[in-house]
């Protein structure tokens, strides 16, 4: 009885010492590492440059901003999606006299846009473009940015 009382002892300490080194193998394993790669931004076809070349083009500068010597700068949001079209468009930073107005229509008009990318997949997202009115564009001022005079 008491051999049959060993040997069950002794057969229950390997059952356990045999769990304990099977959870210790999984660690000798590599793992695949998951990341979560960081989006890029939309971006206009031709890049900056382009865009600003865009914006001059297309805009007019409201009368009624001319009239009052409006100047400065609408800030437009807008969502860039997966297709790369521009929409909810809103003004962000307002000026008046028909200058939000004005802005959000030029951006309307905009070419397709590249859209974001999260790894290998293209997403919606939202971009915040400025549109200048009653600034003068000086050529050599960094990726075309409108300065006043």
């Amino acid at each position: 009885m008491r051999t049959a009382h060993y040997l069950v002892t002794v057969l229950l300490m390997c059952i356990i010492a045999h769990n304990c080194f099977a959870q210790d193998s999984l660690n000798n394993h590599p793992q695949k590492k998951l990341y979560n790669p960081l989006p890029l931004m939309p971006q206009f076809k031709g890049g900056r440059d382009s865009m600003n070349a865009f914006i001059r083009k297309n805009t007019k500068y409201p009368c009624r901003a001319r009239k009052h010597n409006i100047s400065g700068i609408v800030q437009v949001d807008f969502r860039v999606t997966k297709e790369g079209k521009t929409t909810k468009i809103h003004v962000y930073k307002s000026l008046g006299y028909g200058c939000d107005e004005e802005a959000i229509r030029v951006v309307k008009r905009m070419p397709l846009w590249k859209p974001a990318m999260m790894g290998r997949e293209a997403i919606d997202m939202d971009y915040k473009v400025d549109i200048p009115f009653g600034t003068k564009w000086k050529n050599d001022s960094p990726a075309g940015i409108p300065v006043s005079y």
